[in-house]
């Protein structure tokens, strides 16, 4: 089993896409199962009182079984969730009983801490996880575009809306959390071995090369991808170069972090090493 925990907007919709197509590979009924962060928390609510545990899981579990169709209202997800319908394993694996791999892609578990990476660990033999990540200031942009065009935002240089959505990029926790890698790592590695880990770069993942190192992780057949597509292209907008700047500099540790741990697999393009604006594609 795999968990591609994020980072979001980092190409984990055309990584969920490459999987499902992979004939060695079952992907279950939909991308983004959200289990195990609604039982753990995330970066805005890390110590959810123990006492409540048995809530959120029973919690997490009807919102499953709605999300993937199992039931057809909150109501029956409730009533589900105390001990009908299938399993989260037996959801996320899906039909195809013979595969090589069958995995969970939910960006929103990279906000996730050690408590919860033990558990998903644990939950199944040889598990293993992924982690992509792209230029933090770039990820933080489109992560606020793709806000920006669900909310239906002006993003205009002079309109409210586009002012408001910078401040917010900056202060959401769970919009500016996602571009902590440094956090994810540490807390990630504390508890899953080196071995069962794969760190990989938004800007070179788009290759056979990218896709190869994948396949060889999760003892796949290579199968080159389709490159040129790009889930969620984004609003056209520019970002504003003082925002650009302030926010390198509130992710500069991050920048450091990377840097210092991946060495010359930092792609070149990356700030602080010559990049210069937040790229259009998501």
């Amino acid at each position: 089993m795999f968990f591609v925990i994020g980072a979001q907007k980092s190409g984990t919709s055309w990584l969920h896409s490459y999987l499902v197509a992979h004939p060695q590979v079952s992907m279950g009924p939909i991308k983004e199962y959200h289990y195990f962060n609604k039982f753990h928390g995330s970066v805005e609510n890390d110590c959810r009182a123990p006492r409540l545990q048995s809530f959120w899981r029973w919690f997490a579990r009807g919102n499953l079984l709605l999300r993937v169709g199992e039931v057809k209202s909150v109501f029956s997800a409730a009533i589900a969730a105390f001990g009908s319908g299938r399993s989260y394993l037996d959801i996320v694996r899906g039909d195809q009983k013979d595969a090589r791999a069958f995995g969970d892609v939910s960006p929103a578990y990279g906000i996730l801490g050690a408590d919860a990476y033990r558990e998903m660990r644990d939950i199944y033999p040889n598990t293993k996880f992924v982690f992509v990540m792209r230029d933090p200031v770039d990820r933080l942009w489109s992560n606020a575009r793709m806000r920006a065009r669900r909310k239906g935002y002006d993003l205009d240089a002079q309109s409210r809306d586009y002012a408001d959505l910078l401040d917010r990029a900056l202060t959401h926790p769970r919009m500016f959390g996602y571009s902590d890698y440094a956090r994810t790592i540490k807390e990630l590695e504390s508890v899953v071995p080196s071995e069962d880990i794969l760190y990989l770069f938004y800007e070179t993942l788009f290759s056979d090369e990218g896709v190869q190192e994948l396949c060889a992780f999760l003892g796949l057949d290579f199968v080159p991808g389709e490159y040129t597509t790009r889930v969620f292209k984004g609003l056209n907008a520019d970002v504003s170069a003082d925002w650009a700047r302030t926010a390198e500099g509130r992710l500069s540790h991050v920048y450091s972090f990377v840097r210092s741990r991946f060495g010359d697999r930092v792609p070149a393009g990356w700030r602080l090493t010559g990049g210069t604006s937040a790229e259009g594609a998501a």
